[in-house]
């Protein structure tokens, strides 16, 4: 192989200086991929009507040991690695952890996955190995080359049992690299990082100390002691690269686990994100009052009203049901016991240990989450009615959706949580009330309050509905203004920007000065990771920063 760096150029007046910088930077290229004792060569030839000048510096071409030196990290991580990322991401787990400790369960794993790490890596280069001495041997009648080899009397003299050893070391390096890549699995969110993670630290740790001329420590070293000169190999070689790997190995645990936190399994707020927003979809077939025909069956819209939200108690009820039946299929071959019994360590541990101090059995927590929630449905089934009545079924959507955008939010910011404030997470999601004392009864007097105001405005201002819609202006001036500069869209932008510097400075309470929270806001989007809300929400402060700049020039 003989790699070579080319430049191509038209030909034309060029200054001399920029050829010289051209010939410079090419030719400082070519000697940092070259190593001591190599050749450089520069060539220049009329091509066409093009000058072709090209920099080379000749190298062996890369052998299939120093190939798969480099991607092991990719075969020990690829195959593996990616089984235990997705059953945190579907949830797996959740069911897994109640029969079987975590740690049981994740050293089950562990040792599966560093089985098959070990066997990636050992099969092949043993197989190799057999091959080369029995299957495929090499000539007796051969000259004899001088040549140098790390342990050099065991590679000529016992090569089987030097190939043994070696291929078990190489997969008991794989085991550790598995092991990197089986801690990122663990608590990322990405599936690239977890896949790509130990092969980017590898290539780190072999870049980092190749510069610092520290190659005899690197990994790849340690994995194939060939690639550098036998007489600096040494018994450093073998033991600073893997423990370099289980420290960092160590530490990335050590990092997410007890420093940030993050649990393993997460219900990722099952009934926030899914059965809220189902439910929703589901009322809004109902809400919308019924042909005269069938309102002149009633004594009064008043009847009507009660019957029907009376009625849609078999939505909520149904719902309801249909998720007691698959808690209680998910529970099939648990230990019976009616006692809180939980490990420490549980991702539910503190969710259980406050639901004690008010139950004094699971069982009867369990009763007082289904009433607590069908209760909640039913009460927002009468709301979204009594909402589409006087607002309109266009109207009462947009509503809606912002009652729910509420609840979300509410989750992921804590400064809200503070705010005595109902969303519609507090009708339905029982332990959201129990987080302080008052909280519960915050939501008792927001829901009798609403019921109050509801019936009594059927009741007597039935007839009366709330639209809001603005004049149409006409005319050609009215027209344009429907484009981007119009007032809508102005407003649009203005009410994102305030959605989003009311969303940082509630999660930027660390900040100490104006200069860190102009940075914080407009930090825009890291690398290493992707998260899609992250980078909408970078997307909009961009696009309305730069509305706001157009419209002040």
């Amino acid at each position: 192989m003989c790699p070579e760096i080319q430049g191509l150029f038209k030909k034309g007046i060029t200054p001399e200086t920029e050829w010289m910088e051209v010939i410079a930077v090419l030719m400082d290229n070519a000697i940092e991929a070259s190593n001591s004792g190599d050749a450089i060569y520069l060539k220049s030839r009329q091509k066409e009507n093009k000058i072709e000048f090209t920099v080379s510096n000749p190298a062996a071409p890369l052998s299939n040991p120093e190939f798969f030196t480099f991607v092991f990290p990719l075969l020990v991580v690829l195959p593996l690695c990616w089984n235990i990322f997705y059953e945190r991401k579907n949830n797996f787990m959740l069911y897994v952890l109640p029969r079987v400790s975590e740690k049981k369960y994740l050293l089950a794993k562990w040792l599966v996955y560093g089985a098959s790490a070990f066997s990636i890596l050992f099969l092949p280069y043993m197989a190799s190995a057999l091959a080369a001495l029995y299957a495929n041997p090499p000539f007796d009648g051969a000259e004899a080359v001088p040549f140098e080899h790390v342990f050099m009397d065991s590679f000529t003299k016992t090569p089987l049992l030097y190939a043994f050893l070696l291929s078990c070391w190489r997969g008991f390096i794989g085991i550790l690299t598995m092991s990197l890549g089986f801690v990122i699995a663990l608590y990322a969110k990405n599936i690239f990082v977890v896949l790509t993670g130990a092969f980017v630290y590898a290539v780190l740790e072999n870049f980092i100390l190749a510069v610092l001329q520290l190659e005899q420590y690197r990994l790849v070293t340690a994995f194939e002691p060939s690639i550098i000169s036998a007489d600096a190999v040494g018994l450093s070689s073998f033991l600073v690269g893997p423990f370099l790997l289980l420290m960092v190995t160590a530490l990335t645990f050590i990092y997410f686990k007890w420093i940030k936190k993050t649990a393993v399994a997460s219900d990722h707020y099952y009934l926030t994100y899914f059965v809220i927003p189902m439910l929703l979809f589901f009322y809004l077939f109902f809400i919308e009052d019924d042909s005269e025909i069938v309102l002149v069956r009633y004594k009064s819209y008043f009847s009507y009203f009660c019957q029907k939200w009376f009625a849609g108690g078999v939505i909520p009820l149904w719902m309801v049901s249909v998720q007691m039946v698959c808690i209680a299929a998910s529970s099939l071959g648990l230990r019976t016991g009616n006692v809180w019994e939980i490990a420490g360590n549980s991702p539910n541990a503190e969710l259980f240990s406050r639901l004690s101090a008010f139950f004094h059995s699971p069982l009867s927590a369990f009763l007082a989450y289904a009433v607590f929630q069908f209760m909640g449905m039913w009460f927002l089934f009468g709301l979204c009615m009594w909402i589409a009545h006087f607002a309109g079924k266009k109207q009462a959507a947009g509503i809606i959706v912002l009652m729910y955008v509420f609840s979300a939010f509410w989750i992921k910011v804590s400064a809200l949580r503070v705010l005595p404030f109902t969303g519609i997470n507090h009708f339905m999601i029982l332990h959201h009330n129990l987080e302080s004392a008052k909280r519960l009864s915050i939501t008792a007097i927001t829901a009798f309050a609403l019921l109050g105001i509801m019936l009594y405005t059927v009741h007597n201002f039935w007839h009366s509905h709330l639209r809001f819609s603005l004049p149409k202006k006409k005319g050609m001036a009215a027209y344009y203004s429907r484009w981007p500069i119009s007032k809508k869209y102005v407003t649009i932008l203005s009410l994102v920007a305030a959605g989003i510097l009311l969303y940082k400075g509630c999660n930027a309470a660390g900040l100490s000065s104006g200069e860190e929270w102009v940075c914080h806001l407009f930090s825009g989007y890291g690398t290493g990771y992707f998260h899609i809300l992250s980078f909408l929400e970078m997307l909009l402060v961009k696009a309305v920063a730069h509305k706001e700049t157009l419209k002040n020039l």
